[in-house]
């Protein structure tokens, strides 16, 4: 039997309705309890991105392992939190801001160079709470760095806040900023206010369908791999420089991650441009110093002779050329 025929993204071809014809769709009977279970449609673009339905068990799973492409180091993992189901299914395929994540209360804080998120860091170590920190590479985060403290009550939440609070005056600096919300940030955008979140029956069996049908692995115990962590510093650096954070050269040994520009703006012209001749004609093989030598005989004679740069151009046939100018090689270049 051939395979269904796919749409782009993994959809199936009896799909491919669109989102207001979807919404006008009228289910009764056996059709709207089959819809109800059917929580393959909205998974769609995940079975083709890792996900799987285990032969043995008929859950849906997904192979574990420790992630490398990320902005974050975990240093002590939060054995309570579930934000692979939570978030990247239930919240974003199906809509709804799950129970787990309604008691998800966190601790964020805002370092402004790298130079604090790595004392960021070091202060997230010493208190061994549920914790990360990173870069924020999401365009919707007003701020390069952050980390953040998990908790699983508002009260806990609270405790944490003034301890944190705490430790981040006396290790980095109360300027800084420590602040307790709720949830993640992109469910405070779909949703508002988040001291109005709410969940309805519809949602909660809904959320207990997935429950049922979606392994829900327990976070991943062990440390990420030395060779991780490094790997997550070293493109922290280049954020830093990127942004224009030049504390990144504490961790540099006091060097520029690269050579800076030259500048052209001031200094005597007459000497750049003796500068650029001498390069243009070692680029054809000459000595320096016979480009000097010539320099200083041509210079000589202009003035004798009462001639300018252009004149001297012309008589050696460069004509509208100026000939103590280096000529422009290739075509034009619009890149910076």
């Amino acid at each position: 039997m051939p395979a269904p025929l796919t749409l782009k993204g993994g959809k199936n071809m009896h799909d491919k309705e669109r989102n207001y014809v979807e919404n006008q769709r009228q289910m009764g009977g056996e059709y709207r309890k089959w819809n109800k279970l059917d929580i393959l449609t909205p998974m769609n673009s995940m079975m083709h991105q890792g996900y799987h339905i285990n032969a043995e068990t008929g859950m849906i799973c997904i192979k574990r392992a420790h992630g490398f492409q990320t902005p974050w180091v975990h240093v002590v993992q939060t054995p309570t939190k579930r934000c692979g189901i939570d978030h990247q299914i239930k919240f974003e395929k199906f809509g709804f801001i799950p129970p787990r994540c309604l008691q998800c209360w966190k601790v964020v804080v805002m370092p402004r160079t790298l130079k604090e998120l790595f004392q960021l860091e070091q202060v997230e170590y010493v208190l061994q709470r549920p914790s990360k920190c990173g870069i924020e590479v999401r365009n919707y985060t007003p701020r390069h760095y952050g980390g953040y403290f998990y908790n699983d009550s508002v009260e806990e939440g609270r405790e944490c806040y003034e301890v944190v609070r705490e430790a981040v005056n006396d290790m980095i600096s109360p300027e800084v900023g420590v602040i307790l919300k709720r949830g993640c940030t992109e469910m405070e955008m779909k949703c508002g206010n988040a001291g109005f979140w709410h969940i309805t029956p519809e949602h909660l069996e809904l959320d207990q369908i997935i429950e049922d049908r979606v392994e829900n692995s327990a976070a991943i115990s062990s440390k990420q791999a030395d060779y991780v962590v490094a790997h997550v510093k070293n493109e922290w650096m280049k954020w830093a420089f990127s942004h224009g954070d030049m504390t990144y050269k504490e961790f540099n040994g006091g060097m520029n991650m690269f050579p800076d520009y030259q500048y052209f703006h001031e200094g005597d012209i007459n000497q750049i441009k003796e500068e650029l001749a001498l390069a243009q004609a070692m680029g054809s093989n000459i000595d320096p110093e016979v480009t000097k030598n010539f320099r200083i005989l041509t210079g000589k004679f202009m003035e004798d002779n009462n001639l300018n740069a252009k004149q001297i151009g012309a008589m050696v046939g460069m004509y509208e050329k100026n000939y103590f100018e280096p000529m422009a090689i290739g075509g034009q270049d619009e890149t910076t």
